[in-house]
């Protein structure tokens, strides 16, 4: 008698009545995942929006639902200019699963006019906002656009160097323009 109490007793302990917070059906010991304070099946651990199988470190609830980091910022997370994607990028996502969202910046392109308050880059002739200025030799250029007349360098305001309205690197100034002879960078030679 006992030796049936026994092993109905160690039947019972492989059962539970804990059900999937996803599928609905039952969560054994071995296969179960605590995540969002419900059970989960493994294989049912996943975000909602994507699919993505989720861990402790990506885990993010919302709703009773779990998503993944990148789900649940996109989706419920900060919006506007500097959140969620980096600096300088404004997010057109909806949230909604399987949309595809460009990240690029809009240029708008500039009429041969200028634009209609000045701010046209002089190198690829696309209005510059805000966000994206450089200002040099009376000039707002993108940062991506502020290279050397030349060489087609990317400068910094420290290298940067200015020659009739253009901007050269500091190499290329000094190889056109810079004073040259003794005392400027050029070795004396003895004859």
């Amino acid at each position: 008698m006992a030796n049936i109490k026994n092993r109905e007793a160690a039947l019972k302990l492989g059962q539970t009545n804990t059900k999937c917070a996803r599928c609905g059906k039952t969560v054994y010991f071995a296969e179960q995942v605590f995540g969002a304070g419900k059970k989960w099946h493994k294989q049912c651990f996943k975000c909602v929006a994507c699919n993505k199988m989720i861990n402790s470190s990506s885990l993010r609830d919302k709703d009773g639902e779990i998503y993944c980091a990148s789900c649940h910022t996109r989706s419920f997370g900060t919006k506007g200019y500097g959140y969620g994607l980096g600096s300088g990028v404004l997010s057109t996502d909806t949230g909604k699963a399987g949309e595809v969202v460009s990240t690029a910046p809009k240029t708008a392109s500039i009429n041969s006019a200028g634009s209609a308050n000045g701010n046209g880059c002089p190198r690829c002739k696309m209005v510059v906002y805000e966000a994206e200025k450089v200002r040099a030799v009376g000039k707002v250029f993108h940062k991506h656009c502020f290279k050397c007349v030349a060489c087609d360098k990317g400068i910094t305001a420290t290298t940067m160097r200015e020659h009739g309205q253009e901007i050269y690197c500091r190499a290329c100034y000094e190889i056109n323009f810079a004073p040259k002879g003794f005392g400027f960078g050029q070795a004396l030679s003895r004859t």
